[in-house]
């Protein structure tokens, strides 16, 4: 895909809301309605007051809250909605019908984004598996009537899909749509003597879109009459035409010469201590904050 003209990425000056308002969305998040497995340094101490029905006689317990003055209410109603719906985005066990499975992925990652720049969040899970580095992405996002609508049901791609878990930061350029567009690269090798990385742009402003751009292959074979090893190297576009080396620089210049900024990704380890973990609505709120840059 050539870049089109670009302009400006729109401004949005306001966050849709979910029709779904949701309690719990305050200034602060209580401890309690966190997955016990959450732990943070930013603490808040308050006093509630139980009174007795045998006795005018009071109690008091501390409670340990997390501010989020910084998060917009709107943003934190989106992230409940993604927090009750785990059983929606959580890694899929094996589907022997299909022989597909999240669980096993290497290293599974989940975060919060809005990479479409359209005020609704997404959540996604990303990980890989097997000796060619096979990437998996699942993309979900909150709809305006509250729900997590799925954004695509496949890896993308014909090697697994962008690598998505392998950076902590992606660059970004706006075409003359107004549509956000992430270079992503996937990385794929058979044995030490074939790799192949893959150039690509990400959208999901409307579902999800996967293009790449252009390739850059390496692969060694033997050679029985001169008994050593030939190494080529081969570059082709977004369409598998082959090109020449200086065609392929070209095309990444013209990438690189249009990002217009970088958003970074809070990831959160699906597995921490190997079994899988659901994370807390601190862990989500800290996501997006990296997201947003707070």
């Amino acid at each position: 895909m050539k870049p089109k003209n670009i302009r400006s990425a729109p401004i949005f000056t306001s966050i849709l809301l979910c029709s779904s308002i949701l309690t719990g969305c305050a200034d602060t998040i209580e401890s309690t309605a966190l997955s016990e497995n959450t732990t943070t340094s930013i603490e808040e101490t308050s006093e509630t007051t139980t009174e007795a029905t045998t006795s005018e006689t009071t109690e008091t317990s501390e409670r340990t809250t997390y501010p989020t003055e910084d998060v917009p209410d709107e943003v934190l109603e989106q992230i409940q909605i993604i927090y009750d719906n785990y059983d929606v985005w959580k890694l899929q066990p094996y589907d022997p019908s299909t022989d597909y499975s999240e669980e096993y992925w290497n290293s599974p990652l989940y975060a919060i984004t809005d990479l479409d720049n359209d005020g609704m969040l997404e959540i996604i899970k990303t990980g890989f598996s097997g000796s060619g580095v096979y990437s998996g992405n699942v993309f979900y996002e909150v709809t305006e009537d509250g729900e997590l609508e799925l954004l695509n049901e496949e890896f993308g791609g014909d090697l697994g899909g962008p690598d998505l878990w392998n950076h902590d930061a992606y660059s970004y350029y706006t075409d003359e749509d107004g549509t956000r567009w992430y270079l992503t690269q996937d990385y794929c090798q058979s044995g030490v003597s074939y790799w192949q990385f893959e150039y690509s742009c990400l959208s999901v402003a409307d579902g999800y879109t996967y293009v790449p751009y252009c390739y850059e292959e390496f692969s060694a074979t033997y050679d029985e009459e001169s008994d050593s090893c030939i190494e080529e190297f081969n570059f082709y576009d977004g369409d598998r035409n082959e090109i020449t080396e200086d065609e392929f620089d070209q095309i990444m210049a013209e990438y690189a010469d249009i990002v217009e900024g970088e958003s970074a990704i809070g990831w959160i380890p699906a597995k921490p201590d190997g079994e899988m973990l659901m994370p807390s609505m601190y862990n989500l709120i800290d996501s997006y904050r990296t997201f947003e840059g707070l």
